[in-house]
């Protein structure tokens, strides 16, 4: 029987005490810029958390370049992401020196003129990023423990990628395919990819299953106003099991 969860009047009541508002004069306008979205089991993800991870794709999962992710999505694989690192214990697992040198690591990738420019908007300093970049290092360190196993693939995997969507998308392209022999390797690399990828969006559709998750976007619609549930699926588990 899946897991229900469990209803916090005082977390609610929280909730609401804690959400932050201001007044536009001109118009008085409310407009909310900070509150709880999500409890993940006893974590707590705030819109500002969103907002941070966003601007800055502290995201552990590798992001697109150039590409803007819409909070609905950030909030989905920051939901992942904390059950990933909570559920495992992986904050057990990696040392304190081996923590500290991903950290500065991380710290260093980022573009200075960025980096000024984001912290002086957030009213932050640089200290305030640590513990979103840690949650960023240990997820990874999670899933290269699990998923760092050799995939195995075989012919005929390789023969449908081939035939199923190498050609059709050489000719959509008007382009000559290669024979499959010659770019067997390259195939192989990517079918063994989205392999890993599958399974490591199994188990945490796995984790997902066991938690205790409670979303509230509904509170924030000039956010999350394009939120599809049946596409997120953290948020679908979370209210089929209410």
């Amino acid at each position: 029987m899946p897991k229900k969860n469990t209803f916090y009047p005082g977390l609610i009541l929280f909730m609401f005490l804690s959400t932050l508002i201001f007044f536009t004069p001109a118009k008085g306008e409310v407009k909310i810029v900070d509150g709880i979205v999500a409890v993940v089991n006893d974590d707590i993800i705030t819109l500002t958390d969103i907002r941070i991870v966003q601007a800055f794709n502290f995201l552990g999962r590798e992001m697109d370049r150039g590409v803007v992710y819409d909070y609905n999505d950030v909030l989905e694989s920051m939901i992942k992401q904390k059950l990933a690192v909570r559920m495992t214990g992986e904050t057990d697992i990696i040392g304190a020196a081996e923590l500290g040198i991903a950290l500065q690591r991380e710290l260093d990738k980022l573009n200075k003129e960025f980096l000024k420019i984001e912290l002086e908007r957030f009213d932050l300093k640089i200290d305030d990023l640590k513990e979103y970049l840690i949650e960023k290092i240990l997820y990874q360190s999670v899933i290269s423990r699990r998923f760092s196993r050799e995939i195995f693939v075989n012919l005929k995997e390789i023969e449908v990628y081939y035939e199923g969507r190498y050609l059709p998308a050489q000719k959509e392209k008007n382009q000559k395919p290669q024979p499959m022999m010659k770019i067997l390797s390259e195939i192989e690399s990517i079918v063994k990819e989205e392999k890993a990828e599958k399974q490591i969006e199994e188990w945490l559709k796995y984790l997902t299953d066991k938690a205790d998750i409670q979303v509230f976007t509904d509170k924030y619609p000039e956010y999350f106003n394009s939120l599809d549930y049946a596409r997120v699926e953290v948020a679908a588990d979370a209210r089929r099991r209410g």
